[in-house]
């Protein structure tokens, strides 16, 4: 005959206690939707050339955390094997405005565009620093 012991009692009480955390975090999770409704998951965007093209030359609004830093996409480049009608593999170039920005993740943001994330990379020279936005979506 199996025994109860106090540590028995303890492990089930932390485990019944668990799934139930789970099971309230599971209800009132931001990707779970009730039965019944219609998904309200975000939406991936893909990145387009045409995306970006109308806005050449414009500045944009590049955030990551407290980091707020203005660049102008300089040019669209293509990417080796990549023609220029290619929609999904391209290269973004960007000036920086102000204090060096560092590698990183950004919201890439201005009025009449819809945001990217993109990864920024610095290339180039110092005096001639350039940020880039490589995209290839081409898997």
């Amino acid at each position: 005959m199996a025994q109860l012991t106090r540590r028995a009692v303890v492990a089930s009480a932390v485990g019944v206690a668990g799934m139930a955390a789970l099971g309230v975090a599971a209800a009132t999770s931001p990707w779970t939707v009730p039965l019944g409704t219609p998904a309200a998951t975000p939406t991936l965007v893909k990145l387009a050339r045409s995306r970006f093209a109308p806005h050449l030359g414009l500045a944009f609004t590049a955030r990551s955390g407290d980091s707020l830093h203005t660049l102008v996409l300089e040019r669209i480049d293509d990417l080796p094997g990549a023609g220029s009608s290619d929609e999904q593999r391209f290269n973004l170039i960007f000036t920086e405005t102000g204090k060096a920005v560092t590698d990183g993740i950004y919201q890439v943001s201005r009025d009449g565009a819809e945001p990217a994330t993109l990864f920024l990379s610095a290339i180039g020279a110092e005096r001639e620093r350039r940020l880039q936005g490589l995209v290839d979506q081409s898997v």
